[in-house]
């Protein structure tokens, strides 16, 4: 039996075949063990990022507002004041 050509053609082929699919086995392994990782660094670094800096922008944009208001309320509070002050005076002319 060892003798027979086709016997050493069939062991070369399956021997290689053991070796191709030992090798595609490692590169699934491999690559999941990448992707993985690289899911991780998204989830653990990237998305908090982008999370960070979307609640800073909305707590500036709702401090500028509160400024705006409060500045609208000075002037408001400047204004009638002024107007009470101007009523308190009287033109008056000296007579001699």
């Amino acid at each position: 039996m060892f003798g027979h050509p086709n016997y050493l053609f069939i062991n070369a082929v399956t021997t290689q075949g053991l070796c191709n699919f030992g090798y595609m086995i490692f590169r699934i392994i491999l690559i999941s063990i990448i992707l993985t990782l690289i899911a991780r660094f998204i989830f653990r670094f990237v998305l908090p990022v982008f999370q960070i800096t979307s609640m800073t922008q909305e707590k500036l944009r709702r401090m500028q507002e509160e400024m705006e208001r409060t500045q609208q309320q000075q002037q408001a509070r400047q204004n009638t004041q002024s107007r009470v002050k101007d009523g308190d005076y009287i033109d008056y002319e000296e007579v001699k």
